[in-house]
């Protein structure tokens, strides 16, 4: 018996140590070089050039915030860093020029040279807790509001049962039990800051709908002495990423279950309901953790000064180049899109086929192996 302990703690250490050198050698990722300071031509429109100065300021923080996401690392609490960067965005501008002015009908528009010291920005970023590195398996927060026959239920057979199941994946579960019937829309905040704060990365957030269906009597049949109480679920939940609110996928499910005994009938009603959503979900939702969070990739796409619209045109301009081709949205903020990239091919081939589109057309950079960074030409 005294054996037991050591052994068991090498064959942990030996299993981390794989999934160690799984995640090395077969996804050699590498990170967008670091640039002390960065410059920026910001074009800007306001009614007055000191206006103008001011948002080109911020946007050229936010461009670089969101390049520092072309990492290893994420963002944490993106309602609130808005907010921070704006309260101090002097202490992170190195310098900036007015490089052009003039004025249309009561509006100015300004060209601004900013220079944004990342360097300062990263490090302040990382010292108030706004970065961090995403875990390899991520926590998740469960929280259901289940409703039996019209009125709250305190069951919780269903969290329950989604949570046994994360569980029995390996995985961290943070407790729930201070949320019963949550109104997302009003709560969600508190929700994802709580989550946050016991570091989640993951929320499962759904609603549970038990009725009763009908008191069916069989007691004439043989094989049933006692009448059954049927009872039906609605079960519906999303998978949500905290970091930017995205919502990974969803799930929904119907189970009608029966029983001699009501509480009993309930229960199973439930639960399976919850098995059925259950089915595959580590599978679905971690595959695409690896992909989009843990950049398990062969490239990363940074898109400079883009718009969602044009991310669609550009993203089914590429399943055109290659059907085959996995694309994952790993961030996008303030017009700056990271896009993860699974493609097997010749990258001479897609980089020309890039550089030959139109609606948009790009400009391609390479500062790392395996980033290509797109600035639009107009």
């Amino acid at each position: 018996m005294k054996f037991q302990r050591p052994y068991l703690l090498l064959k942990f250490v030996g299993i981390c140590l794989l999934l160690f050198l799984i995640q090395y050698f077969l996804f050699s990722y590498e990170s967008l070089p670091k640039e002390d300071l960065k410059t920026y031509l910001i074009k800007e429109k306001a009614a007055t050039v000191n206006l103008a100065v001011r948002r080109a300021m911020i946007d050229a923080v936010e461009k670089s915030v969101s390049r520092f996401m072309a990492s290893e690392k994420l963002i944490k609490g993106i309602q609130l860093i808005d907010t921070y960067l704006r309260q101090n965005i002097d202490q992170y501008i190195q310098t900036h020029t007015v490089v052009s002015k003039e004025r249309n009908n009561e509006i100015w528009e300004v060209d601004v040279r900013v220079i944004v010291n990342n360097k300062k920005l990263y490090d302040d970023l990382d010292k108030k807790g706004f970065i961090y590195k995403p875990r390899f398996f991520p926590k998740v927060l469960v929280i259901i509001n289940e409703t039996l026959d019209g009125s709250p239920s305190s069951y919780y057979y269903a969290r329950k049962n989604i949570e046994q199941y994360i569980q029995n994946k390996g995985i961290d579960i943070v407790p729930a039990d201070e949320f019963v019937q949550v109104d997302f829309n009003k709560e969600k905040d508190k929700i994802v800051q709580y989550a946050q704060q016991m570091e989640a990365e993951i929320i499962i957030l759904g609603n549970a709908i038990a009725n009763f269906k009908q008191e069916i009597d069989k007691s004439k049949k043989t094989n049933f002495l006692d009448p059954q109480y049927l009872y039906e679920t609605n079960l519906k939940f999303d998978v949500i990423r905290i970091d930017n609110n995205e919502i990974y996928l969803s799930k929904e499910s119907f189970a009608s279950r029966g029983d001699r005994d009501k509480e009993s009938a309930i229960r199973k009603s439930i639960e399976q309901a919850a098995t059925n959503c259950s089915e595959n979900l580590y599978e679905d939702y971690y595959k695409k953790w690896q992909k989009e969070v843990l950049n398990q990739i062969d490239y990363q796409f940074i898109l400079n000064d883009t718009s969602e619209q044009e991310i669609g045109v550009f993203k089914d301009n590429l399943k055109q180049f290659d059907k085959s081709m996995g694309i994952y949205p790993r961030f996008f903020w303030h017009n700056t899109a990271i896009l993860n990239i699974d493609y097997k091919g010749d990258k001479d081939s897609l980089k020309e086929f890039i550089n030959n589109m139109k609606h948009p057309a790009y400009k391609i950079t390479e500062p790392a192996k395996n980033i290509l960074d797109f600035y639009q030409t107009f």
